[in-house]
């Protein structure tokens, strides 16, 4: 599945505010348009139909994607900001996985967003990988 690509001026509404994690293509962004505060990846290994599925999920504790544009060889998610602690700090703090996750776990597998075989433990590894790596 190839996404379209939109107009530049699409892309150029969400401007980056802050690196969340620079390293893997993650930033605060504000968009223009509606003034609200969003995270903004910019992806050069990635699997677009992952994303697809993704936002169509809707699955609640999981962020909304609000767009996506794939140019050159690079995809572009603009997805929900939610602020507090991340899952990485939880896990520091708690040293247990939250319930919260075993909870969109369940509602992924049951959704066929994840493999049936996928454990919350992997889960939870897979989101570090991509999103709170320092």
């Amino acid at each position: 599945m190839r996404l379209e690509s939109v107009d530049a001026q699409k892309s150029q509404q969400y401007q980056i505010i802050a690196p969340l994690n620079e390293k893997h293509g993650v930033f605060l962004a504000r968009d223009e348009a509606s003034d609200r505060m969003c995270v903004k990846k910019i992806l050069k290994t990635y699997n677009p139909d992952v994303y697809e599925r993704l936002r169509s999920s809707n699955i609640k504790g999981l962020p909304e994607i609000y767009h996506m544009e794939e140019n050159n060889d690079e995809l572009t998610v603009i997805e929900e900001y939610i602020s507090g602690e991340t899952v990485d700090s939880i896990l520091k703090k708690k040293g247990a996985i939250p319930v919260f996750l075993y909870d969109i776990v369940q509602k992924m597998k049951r959704a066929r967003r994840l493999s049936k075989n996928c454990t919350v433990e992997n889960f939870v590894s897979l989101l570090r990988k991509i999103r709170w790596d320092p």
